[in-house]
């Protein structure tokens, strides 16, 4: 079978409609009866397993040659949520410094007060 006549069945396998189109199409094309059909059927199937094995291996180079990369991005990926967590506790931290010195600062402005007014006299 030469090249030609295999490429015309891959297109009309994909053109016709699968395999019953390309039956059909051969039949036009070439009308040699049943052996044409089971020869053609034939080399469909192997050019069928050499597509399914040169994706199989393509798949395969991809998955290897990104194995890396996805490492790389996992890793950064935890080394920025440990730095969110860090920061968080470390606002925690902030917010409880912040209500501890508004409260100093309350105390302190009503010490200062009894020192300005020691008879509890209202402000002029």
């Amino acid at each position: 079978m030469t090249d030609a006549s295999i490429v015309l069945m891959a297109a009309a396998l994909l053109g016709s409609g699968g395999v019953a189109g390309m039956v059909v199409a051969l039949l036009k094309v070439r009308p040699e009866g049943d052996r044409i059909i089971v020869d053609s059927a034939r080399d469909v199937v192997v050019i069928q397993k050499g597509v399914i094995a040169d994706l199989t291996s393509r798949i395969a180079q991809l998955e290897r040659d990104y194995r890396d990369d996805i490492k790389v991005l996992k890793a950064s990926l935890d080394a920025v949520k440990t730095e969110r967590d860090e920061l968080r506790l470390e606002k925690a931290g902030l917010l409880a410094r912040i209500d501890h010195l508004e409260a100093e600062v309350a105390r302190l402005s009503s010490s200062l007060s009894l020192l300005t007014n020691p008879q509890g006299s209202p402000d002029q």
